[in-house]
């Protein structure tokens, strides 16, 4: 490292904590069920009179569909890469590659070849000592921003059930001297 500090993940393998990813949902949840921990069927009486609280439901689905096309897209293309520097780490910076052969002609008009070590190959394996960890350690970062997107995600749709049912379970106020 260029600070001088001495990496603590060197030649270590941290592929254990690489999150693998999905997305549950094809299709937000109905906003028409009441969400889930709500605190609906007991607790404290929170009836009375509120203030006008506006939401657009219509625009907070459209956010959250658009957000979960998104999560798709991002987690498809995380799990390619991942998949792919998972499956290549022991040759991905050349560490596994082999030498050069080189052919010659001899005296009797035939070709011989000598299979000629790759000159690359140890500094290769060094750096590959370094690097591998490190981009374990990048693909668990963005594994685990696109598990924070999800729960984020989540709780667009949570938020959409809360609003609904709010709606569903609003009254007006009895007359004044009823």
């Amino acid at each position: 490292m260029s600070d001088g500090k001495k990496n603590p993940d060197k030649g270590m393998d941290l592929r254990y904590m690489v999150p693998a990813l999905e997305v549950v949902w094809s299709e937000p949840p109905t906003y028409n069920e009441p969400p889930v921990n709500s605190g609906a069927g007991g607790g404290a009486d929170t009836r009375g009179i509120v203030g006008i609280v506006r939401a657009d439901l219509k625009a907070m689905r459209d956010t959250e569909t658009t957000m979960l096309t998104d999560a798709n897209v991002a987690v498809s293309e995380y799990e390619n890469v991942r998949m792919y520097t998972l499956d290549h780490m022991g040759s991905i910076f050349g560490q596994a590659a082999a030498g050069h052969i080189e052919y010659r002609s001899n005296s009797q008009g035939g070709v011989s070849q000598t299979q000629e070590p790759n000159e690359f190959r140890a500094s290769a394996k060094k750096f590959a000592a370094t690097m591998n960890p490190a981009m374990e350690r990048a693909l668990e970062q963005i594994g685990g921003v696109l598990e924070k997107m999800g729960e984020y995600i989540a709780l667009v749709n949570q938020s959409g059930q809360v609003f609904a049912q709010a709606d569903d379970r609003s009254r007006f106020p009895e007359p004044p001297g009823a």
